[in-house]
């Protein structure tokens, strides 16, 4: 199984000086089973759109162009409810209150989601424990309602949800700019450990996020500025030897923020001040 994506273009309907506005211009990648690729951009970039129309999910009102076959078979211009099982992908939200019901257990949505891509009742049941289980959510949060459970644990929730569907890949839009650095951790090493098991429940995973240390774990990346790719490459060489300016800036900050976490506290941070205004010492 392999994702290629071709020349995609995404634009709107409104016209700009009598021809329509391009947002995403001639992005292509390629993500075989079992691997991952992270498209990594700042906000506005066109990673979320490229995400979207991998996983078929579009808004209304734009028009897409180029090519995107799965399994060797074109489904770019394919609705995800329209999509095959063999040509399905999964998006996961960046905000897990726009995928979870607020007022239905995550057991019970689950497997409703199971139910939607065609499992019959007694496997729904099972695929929804198996995903849960997967995802490491504790059993004892499957009846709980969302505003129940904490970020991390909606986060695992909204991760089972996409995964119910048994989809060829998954498209994963920032999933952890909700979370702190610890959650972060642990749920980017969840993703790539549900990737890299021989059956394991994500077959190919797309990563969107704007944060270098995210795309670490990935084994390519694609960088996206003002909708057009401007640098790929293998993870490895790309964060080490950035060429393009973006990827400069991107991980520099990155670099920056490690830097900043790894400073020890300076010792004079405790001291009281010295007095001001020329009060005498005794």
């Amino acid at each position: 199984m392999t994702i290629i994506l071709n020349n995609l273009c995404v634009t709107t309907q409104a016209r700009r000086h009598g021809r329509p506005q391009p947002l995403v211009e001639g992005v292509g990648c390629r993500v075989p089973r079992g691997s991952s690729l992270a498209l990594l951009g700042a906000s506005g970039a066109g990673k979320s759109l490229t995400g979207a129309a991998i996983a078929g999910t579009l808004p209304a009102g734009l028009r897409v162009s180029g090519s995107l076959t799965v399994n060797g078979r074109q489904v770019l211009d394919q609705p995800a409810t329209r999509r095959e099982p063999w040509a399905r992908v999964c998006l996961m939200r960046q905000d897990p209150a726009t995928a979870l019901h607020p007022l239905l257990p995550v057991a019970a949505q689950v497997t409703r989601a199971a139910r939607a891509a065609g499992a019959g009742r007694r496997r729904a049941r099972e695929c929804s424990e198996q995903v849960l289980q997967e995802t490491g959510l504790d059993p004892q949060l499957w009846t709980r309602l969302p505003g129940q459970m904490s970020g991390g644990q909606r986060q695992r929730a909204a991760l089972a949800l996409a995964l119910a569907a048994s989809p060829m890949a998954l498209v994963a839009d920032e999933p952890t700019s909700s979370l702190d650095s610890v959650a972060r951790a642990r749920f980017v090493r969840l993703l790539h450990h549900l990737r890299s098991q021989a059956h394991g429940c994500v077959p190919a995973l797309v990563l969107i996020t704007h944060d270098c240390a995210v795309a670490e774990a990935c084994d390519q990346v694609l960088v996206l500025d003002a909708g057009r790719v401007v640098e790929r490459g293998a993870t490895s060489t790309l964060l080490t030897a950035p060429c393009h300016p973006v990827t400069r800036r991107l991980v520099r900050a990155w670099q920056q923020e490690r830097d900043v976490v790894r400073q020890p506290p300076s010792p004079e941070g405790d001291r009281p001040e010295e007095p001001r205004g020329g009060v005498g010492r005794t």
